[in-house]
């Protein structure tokens, strides 16, 4: 009499099920007394067609990231219906594994292939590692190898995971820090600080000089609002004085022409401002000739 598969059909059995697992010493180290991780496994695990015991067994989670064993990749890939071989292959005068693994395209057989040589390791930084990269070099490259061949072959059937083999030779990932609690940030918060007092400064250290027609003495502002308010007071003046409709003009014109340099310190509103006030001045003239 042979025992029932363990296989749950909903969330409701699977969360159950992963909560008995997680009780036992006879699974991965990385799974016991974590259910919750358990059941993102088995989910995997049904993602790419292992059974939930060989989800546990085949899939690792590597610095937050889940990945699967790269004898487990190849069985998945057996499975798919697409698949038409896998050659494996190693050339020792050239220190370099390669992998070529075909597929079914619509009725053609296509050839992938990749390789990784013992120099492209070099140049990742992986022959000094200790560990497997010391101790199988040649097995290394074969996984590594494999793993790129597989994932261009069938990403359909891997769902973007990467052997775990590759992801143990990824640094681990370094959470960003909280700017408000890095010292260094907040240097830089107050040099943004001390930049906008500064802007603020320069713009309160410029001086508007209000020039008038005649042997009046000319008037400093310390803002723009004020030179601007006593300019349309001196046209209005000149708008109420005695004079005829061509000398008013001529004087429009000499207010503005001494004025021409503090005009210019105004931003573009302001500008428009100043020429709109000139423009209802002239637009009286217009109307008085009628």
């Amino acid at each position: 009499m042979s025992l029932p598969t363990l296989n749950p059909t909903n969330m409701t059995e699977a969360m159950e099920f992963s909560k008995f697992i997680a009780t036992s010493s006879h699974i991965p180290k990385d799974f016991q007394g974590k259910p919750n991780n358990i059941l993102v496994a088995i989910q995997w695990g049904y993602e790419i067609g292992l059974a939930p015991m060989q989800a546990l067994q085949n899939i690792a989670v590597i610095n937050g990231r889940p990945s699967l064993w790269g004898d487990a990749l190849i069985a998945v890939c057996k499975a798919h219906p697409d698949f038409r071989g896998i050659t494996e292959t190693y050339i020792e005068e050239e220190d370099k594994a390669v992998c070529q693994v075909k597929r079914n395209v619509h009725g053609e057989v296509e050839e992938t292939t990749s390789e990784f040589s013992y120099k492209d390791a070099q140049r990742a930084g992986l022959t000094n590692k200790p560990g497997p990269w010391k101790n199988y070099p040649k097995r290394m490259l074969q996984l590594r190898a494999r793993g790129f061949a597989v994932r261009d072959a069938f990403p359909d059937a891997i769902k973007g995971l990467i052997t775990a083999e590759e992801a143990q030779d990824y640094p681990e990932k370094k959470e960003p820090k909280n700017v408000t609690d890095s010292s260094k940030n907040t240097d830089v918060i107050d040099d943004i600080k001390n930049k906008v007092k500064s802007i603020e400064k320069a713009k309160t250290d410029v001086k508007y000089i209000m020039h008038f027609i005649g042997p009046h003495e000319p008037i400093v502002y310390a803002n723009a609002s004020d030179f601007i308010m006593k300019f349309v007071d001196t046209l209005s003046q000149i708008e109420k004085s005695n004079n005829s409709q061509d000398k008013k003009n001529i004087l429009f014109n000499d207010l503005r022409q001494k004025n021409m340099d503090e005009i210019a310190k105004l931003n573009s509103l302001e500008q428009s401002e100043i020429e709109m006030e000139m423009e209802k001045y002239y637009v009286a003239d217009k109307n008085s000739d009628d």
